[in-house]
């Protein structure tokens, strides 16, 4: 076979097996929640966080940081990939930043946030990354993954994998770091640091949004649809503030009971010291 013949076969194999799944314009089925592949995505990260809890404590150093590194490149790739097709097949509305730079608006989510914060956290373990992406992105990430958005994306087009894999890292990502990193710990004072940093992006956001006459994050105006009942723009902001507060402290009770029972523990040995001497 020349090699005209097998550049030409390569090209029939792409535009067959690889071209309809990172198409736009995806003639499959819409992503069903709850289906037989959703359903298996939030299966396999269940085992996964079995697998997690049941050996963290018979980790190296060198597993933990294997183990970090594969989920942080796993994101890093993901979201890549996402940002790629986004620019390629989706008609972006375009940013006048540069001149004759033919520059478009990557649309800003909570969870695509999320994905950066958590690669920093993975690489670099970092406490305060450690604080806000547990603290701030735990419950969202398990709801993206349990409810994600609606999609006209079903398996197994591309789009159907980033909507999955992102949450399913970030919160197995900050679940393993509280778990098995036990020198990663959540102190009250972690919930002031993590919800100070979540404010600095959200005002970034904001001012983006202002410039740009966006809505990311639903700063301006409120969702369309919510979990919880919001109020009319700008007092939203404040229930947003709310519902970070009480998420917080209820991650951060873990902590709290673990720290109680390492104290009577630890006021036990002491009283027996005591009565020993």
């Amino acid at each position: 076979m020349d090699l005209e013949a097998f550049l030409q076969t390569l090209a029939q194999y792409y535009a067959q097996y690889f071209t309809p799944y990172v198409t736009a314009d995806y003639e499959g089925d819409a992503f069903q929640h709850f289906g037989l592949p959703h359903l298996t995505a939030i299966g396999i990260t269940a085992l996964i966080l079995l697998f997690i809890v049941f050996t963290r404590n018979k980790l190296e150093d060198e597993d933990r940081a294997g183990i970090r590194e594969v989920m942080g490149q796993i994101l890093l790739i993901n979201q890549i990939g996402y940002y790629i097709w986004l620019y390629t097949n989706q008609n972006l509305p375009p940013l006048n930043l540069i001149p004759r730079i033919p520059l478009k608006i990557i649309p800003i989510t909570l969870i695509g946030i999320l994905v950066w914060l958590s690669i920093f956290m993975l690489f670099k373990k970092r406490q305060t990354l450690y604080e806000t992406v547990y603290l701030i992105g735990t419950i969202p990430a398990l709801y993206a993954l349990i409810i994600p958005a609606e999609s006209p994306y079903g398996f197994p087009h591309f789009l159907f994998f980033f909507t999955l894999i992102p949450p399913a890292i970030i919160f197995l990502a900050s679940i393993y770091m509280s778990v098995a990193e036990t020198e990663m710990e959540i102190r009250l004072i972690s919930i002031l640091r993590a919800l100070v940093v979540a404010n600095l992006i959200a005002a970034i956001v904001y001012g983006i949004n202002l410039y740009l006459g966006t809505n990311f994050l639903n700063l301006l105006n409120k969702p369309k649809t919510s979990p919880f009942p919001l109020p009319d723009a700008p007092l939203h902001l404040l229930y947003y503030e709310g519902i970070a507060i009480v998420s917080s402290l209820i991650l951060y009770l873990p902590f709290l009971i673990k720290d109680m029972i390492r104290r009577r523990n630890l006021n036990a040995d002491t009283e027996r010291i005591k009565d020993f001497i």
